[in-house]
Parts: structure tokens; sequence; C-alpha cells
């Protein structure tokens, strides 16, 4: 039924023209060689205003990878420890105003010369130094900094091969073991937010097959209490967590091996699964929100073994996925930030499965839109556009029956058809009821005045 479009569309995702689209979304900018990348950071670590990007290599060792601003990436050669590094997360911890980083190790670290420490003390210029302090005594699989304290400087919560640890801060980037174990599971991420409203952080942790994810709800001084809430246990890899659903709670999207998952908060840290699921029996092994499309609310990105997949958010957690694929292989670690300093997100994929692989950069393109002069979309060139150029338009894409307005063929006429629409002709604002948004509302008026297609 669908055949590619005659134009270039930056919000069309149809399967039937997947190649097409993912050069007018997002196309790769560089390919950067690194074993093992299981975890991925950015940040402007050398203070000239852009993201670079840090890469926990569980094969090789950890590297830093400075940006010249246009998202072109150079290795900055620093010795950054041996091999075993699983995750990286950055933030300011010795409250100098510049980023360092943490990294959580597994068991290969501790046959390291190299492991003395997980921290890593930036000077301001990019240039990093290996913190003191004491060292996690269990392998760690995940790693996410906040303030757990309210001391105002960063804790670390770490993901364990056994009970989860809290270690805090003393403020100079020193962290001491606050000695409470959190489960005793095998975790694989973890994720701080104030999930119950309480106006501290608390954490959630992803577990192996079989085990609940397990919420763990703060007191406000970093001690922390077993929630008796839990997501499901279906083989969890990843999570992140964010207001999926408008309502201003911290929801969570669950990146899992098999089924992956929207779960959507009351507010007071209680848990409803969001019907439907995103992606079936896909490997997913990492996750990362961001507003992809620009409609205000977060969508997913998703690292797969095989192609990774972007499910957009209606902006009431429900997502679609609008077929577009990007990459052939077994995506592992991912990350979102404007590199290129254009003011989108673009993206970093890293593989921790093979160690010829290589760092992807996703650049996300932007199309500029004509500027309307009153004839945009006038494709049949009668100096107007009306009734038979949206006629004009709709069989470009070999519909001319059915439903008026379904362009993608999903069995209604929602907003993505209206985008299509207006990208197929040229129309950039589209916006005709004057509510400040290019939506279905503008696409159902075209439809109740026009009528039904020949």
């Amino acid at each position: 039924m669908h055949r590619p479009s005659v134009g270039i569309m930056i919000a069309l995702f149809t399967a039937s023209t997947v190649d097409a689209q993912l050069l007018a979304w997002y196309s790769p900018a560089g390919a950067y060689p690194s074993a093992c990348q299981t975890g991925l950071a950015v940040g402007d670590v050398d203070g000239d205003g852009d993201l670079d990007l840090w890469v926990a290599d569980i094969c090789a060792g950890s590297r830093l990878w400075l940006n010249d601003g246009t998202g072109t990436l150079t290795d900055s050669g620093q010795p950054l420890g041996g091999a075993g590094a699983s995750d990286v997360a950055m933030g300011d911890l010795d409250g100098d105003g510049d980023i360092d980083v943490y990294l959580a190790f597994d068991s290969l670290a501790f046959d390291s010369p190299n492991f003395s420490s997980p921290v890593w003390i930036n000077d301001g210029n990019g240039v990093f130094s290996q913190g003191g302090g004491s060292s996690p005594p269990n392998a760690s699989m995940a790693v996410e900094l906040g303030d757990v304290d309210g001391d105002g400087d960063l804790d670390a919560c770490l993901g364990m091969l056994g009970p989860n640890t809290i270690w805090l801060n003393d403020g100079n980037g020193l962290f001491e073991d606050s000695l409470q174990e959190l489960g005793e599971e095998w975790t694989w991420d973890t994720a701080l937010g104030d999930v119950d409203g309480d106006g501290d952080l608390d954490a959630c942790f992803m577990n192996e097959a079989g085990v609940p994810n397990r919420i763990w709800l703060n007191d406000g001084a970093g001690t922390f209490s077993d929630s008796g809430r839990s997501f499901d246990a279906d083989h969890a890899r990843g999570v992140k967590l964010g207001d999926l659903d408008g309502d201003g709670h911290l929801d969570a999207c669950v990146a899992h091996l098999k089924v992956n998952s929207v779960w959507l908060n009351d507010g007071t840290g209680e848990f409803t699964r969001s019907p439907g699921s995103l992606g079936n029996l896909t490997l997913t092994r990492d996750l990362a929100l961001g507003d992809i499309d620009d409609d205000g609310d977060l969508d997913a990105w998703f690292a797969n073994q095989g192609p990774d997949t972007v499910w957009h958010n209606e902006g009431d957690g429900t997502f679609v996925n609008r077929g577009q694929a990007l990459g052939t292989g077994t995506s592992s670690s991912l990350v979102l930030g404007d590199l290129d300093g254009d003011g989108d997100g673009d993206a970093v994929v890293g593989d921790a499965h093979d160690q010829n692989a290589a760092i992807i950069v996703w650049r996300r393109n932007e199309i500029d839109c004509p500027e309307d002069d009153g004839t945009a979309g006038d494709l049949d060139g009668d100096g107007d556009f009306d009734e038979e150029d949206v006629r004009l338009g709709m069989s470009q894409f070999g519909i001319t029956e059915g439903i008026p307005g379904d362009m993608d063929g999903d069995g209604d006429a929602d907003r993505l058809d209206w985008e299509m629409l207006g990208e197929e002709l040229g129309i950039c604002l589209g916006d005709i009821n004057g509510d400040g948004r290019v939506d279905a509302g503008d696409l159902g008026l075209v439809i109740g005045a026009w009528g039904l297609c020949p």
C-alpha cells in the first residue's frame, strides 16, 4: 500500500521506507575503535562548551574521547585504569566546579594492578588522576550519582553482584561505605529519583532473571529501606526514570532481554505497568530517555541485539514504534546528548560483546522547512493549498481510498499522518485550528472539510 515519499520527511518511519527515513532522521556520524563498551557518559570535561565522551571498557580499560564541538571525537590518550570497568557516571565529586568520574568495576578489576579507586578527579582541563578513598569490596555492575544524604555533594549508589551499596561522599571526592546492604540480588542497573514525592532520592534496582526489580525508599538522610514494591522479574537489564505520562511523577522505563516495559507511578512510589510492550524478544541491554521528536515528552531509545529501536511517546506514557531501525550490531550501552552543538539530541552507542566493535555516533539531522508564502503545498500549481493538493499528497503515498488521512496504514488518522502529509507538501506550520500545535486536531479539520478520498 505504501511507497517511498517523493520528499524528505522528518517524522516518518514506515516499515517500507526505513532506509530513506533513517537518513532523514539519524545518520551515522563517526565510528571510534574500542574493545567492549559497557558504559558511556557525556559531559564537558575540558570546559570548552561541548560534550565529551567517557567510555567504560570492560576489556581494555576506560578511554576519554574529546569533542571538537562538531561531534568529531579524538582520543585523549590518557591512561585511565585497567580492564574491568562496567559502568561510568559523571559529576562534580570534589566540589571544584568541573566534571569528575566514578566507575563501577566488575570482578576483572580486582586482578588489575591499576585498580585502587573508582574515582577519577578532573583538573578542570580534562586531565584526570585517580582519586583516593576506599573501594567497593565486591564487584559492581552499575553506578548512579546523587545527593542521597542531603549534604550538598554527590554520593554513589552501586548495583552489585551481591548486596547493593551506598557510598557517601565527604564533599572532597572521598567516598566511604554507608554499611547498608540493599538486597542480595545480582543487579544489572540502578537509578536514583524521588519516586514517593518526599523530596529525597530513592533507589531502583534491576536484577537478574527471577528476582523482582526492587524499590528502596530513602529517609532523607541516606538510609534506605525496602519498600516491598517491585517491578516485574523478567531478565531486566536497564532502567531510566522520568515523567512519561505528564502527571509530574517519576515513572520507569525498563529494558529487558525479553519484553521492554513502562511502569507508571501514582506519586507515592506505587507503580502500575502500562498496557502494551515496547518490543518483544529484542534482547535489549540498555536504554535512554529524551525528547527525540521535539513534542515535549520523553521518548525511548533501546540498545538491542540487532537494530536499535526508537519508541515515540504519545504524551500519556504509551509508546509507538514508527519503524526506525538504527544499526545492525549488538548494542549494549547508550547515551544521548547534543554532540554537534546544533541544539538537538544525538546518540552514542557501544557494544560490549565484540572486542573489535566500535563506538558509533548517531547524528540527528535537521532539515529546514521552506518559508510559507501562502502557497506551500500547492502541488497542482493553481496558487492555493486546497483539497486537490491534499488528495495529490495522499496519492503520493498510494492512499486513494480507505480511511481519509491514514497515511501510515495503522487504521486511524492521527498526528503522525498529519506530520507526514505536512512534510510531503512542504507545510511546516499546519496549525489550522490555531492552538499552537500541529496535531491530529488540524488533520481532523482537513478531513471534516474535505471528506473521504475518492
